[in-house]
C-alpha cells in the first residue's frame, strides 16, 4: 500500500551519498523535475560504514546545492540505506528516481533493489560526466541504456 505525502504531488527523488561530486545528481534531478513540472527532493542515508572523515563536508555541500536548486534534502542515519530509501518512496509519491552510475560492472545492489521494489518508477542514473542513462531490471541482470 502506497502512503502519499501530505499534498500528494508527485516528486523526483535524487539519491545521493556524502560525496561532493553527487551535486550532479541534484542538478540532473532538477532538470528532470522541471521537465515534468514536479518538485525535487534529495535523500542521503548515512551508515556507520559510509560515514567517513569528510562526510560532514560533503553533506553540507549537498545541502547548499539542494537549497540552490530549490530542493528539500533529508538525511537519515540507518544501517540499511536501501531499506530507508524504499520506506521513503513508500511514504511519498515518487514519480522518478535519480542515482549515480554504479561503480562496479557487476551492478549495484542498491539500484537493483529499487528497480525490483518499484518496477513502474523510472530510474535514471547519471555518470560523473553528467550523462543520463535509464536503468531497467531484467530477470537476469540490470541494464543501463543511454538516453539520447
Amino acid at each position: 500500500m502506497k502512503i502519499e505525502q501530505e499534498d500528494g504531488k508527485p516528486i523526483v527523488l535524487a539519491c545521493v551519498t556524502d560525496q561532493i561530486k553527487c551535486d550532479r545528481l541534484i542538478r540532473s534531478g532538477r532538470l528532470i523535475a522541471d521537465s515534468f513540472s514536479l518538485d525535487l527532493k534529495v535523500i542521503n542515508v548515512e551508515t556507520n560504514a559510509s560515514f567517513g572523515d569528510n562526510a560532514g563536508l560533503g553533506i553540507e555541500h549537498l545541502y547548499k546545492v539542494s537549497s540552490q536548486y530549490n530542493a528539500e534534502m533529508t538525511v537519515y542515519y540507518h544501517q540499511e540505506a536501501l531499506k530507508s530509501v524504499q520506506n521513503y518512496i513508500l511514504s511519498n509519491n515518487v514519480a522518478h528516481i535519480v542515482t549515480g552510475v554504479p561503480s562496479s560492472l557487476d551492478g549495484s545492489p542498491f539500484i537493483e533493489g529499487l528497480l525490483s521494489a518499484f518496477p513502474k518508477i523510472p530510474l535514471t542514473v547519471v555518470s560523473e560526466a553528467g550523462e543520463f542513462y535509464l536503468a531497467q531490471s531484467t530477470p537476469y541482470s540490470m541494464i543501463i541504456r543511454s538516453i539520447a
